[in-house]
């Protein structure tokens, strides 16, 4: 199973073990920490990006895709990530679930998250869904297309946390 990266299709494999573009390289000396991306580079220049969930916005599809690869990447099983899940009067971007725990997590862009009523409607629902014991972590539009992969990386920090 591969995990499409845009403009780079799936067929493309790592020259030196022949993973595909999001999935752990295996390389000459054992697992890497990287995941591959579509040219093989290191950079963040490229995110990764997939379809396996409905998400509204790139935003979302961006960070939904990054957190399925860090999942992938660690092997973490057991694990429940839908999008676009109501809870309540609201609807979460995206919602990991770990069997006892639950996570939102809501990408702001400015668009939609930069006035007072929107920043007052936000913490109003983060406020709902504590009173419910659920954690949520938010990250602007700028996280996201800055550090896809480090936005995602903090989600696994949650998700690794006993």
């Amino acid at each position: 199973m591969g995990v499409d990266v845009s403009g780079h299709p799936i067929e493309r494999h790592c020259h030196k073990c022949g993973a595909e573009p999001g999935q752990p390289c295996m390389g000459k000396r054992g697992p890497r920490v990287a995941l591959h991306r579509g040219r093989g580079s290191r950079s963040s220049v490229t995110a990764i990006t997939a379809h396996r969930l409905k998400t509204e916005s790139p935003l979302e599809e961006v960070l939904t895709a990054n957190i399925l690869g860090w999942i992938d990447h660690h092997g973490v099983v057991g694990l429940d990530v839908a999008s676009q899940v109501p809870i309540g009067p609201y609807r979460a971007d995206i919602m990991l679930t770990d069997g006892k725990r639950r996570l939102v997590v809501e990408c702001d862009g400015a668009t939609y998250h930069n006035n007072p009523a929107a920043i007052a409607h936000d913490k109003r629902r983060d406020r709902y869904f504590t009173i419910r014991g659920i954690a949520v972590m938010r990250f602007t539009g700028a996280e996201i297309r800055r550090d896809p992969r480090g936005c995602a990386a903090e989600v696994g920090m949650w998700i690794l946390r006993p």
